[in-house]
């Protein structure tokens, strides 16, 4: 069940979305893996090991 109280930010009621939006898109995992190709390119596979690291404190980081 989606909690439907207001959102109140410097003292302005901001609406609720109607329906949860998509945490992640088609453009956006193709920006991701250019990413981590990036990151392979200038630190090897230590790179995406630290990403992966990350999944359990920030999974929007370590996805």
């Amino acid at each position: 069940m989606m909690d439907r109280r207001p959102i109140m930010v410097a003292g302005v009621v901001l609406p609720r979305a109607s329906k949860p939006v998509a945490r992640h898109t088609v453009m956006d995992n193709a920006r991701y893996q250019r990413g981590l190709e990036q990151l392979e390119a200038v630190s090897g596979p230590h790179g995406a090991k630290g990403v992966q690291s990350l999944e359990g404190i920030a999974p929007d980081l370590g996805r």
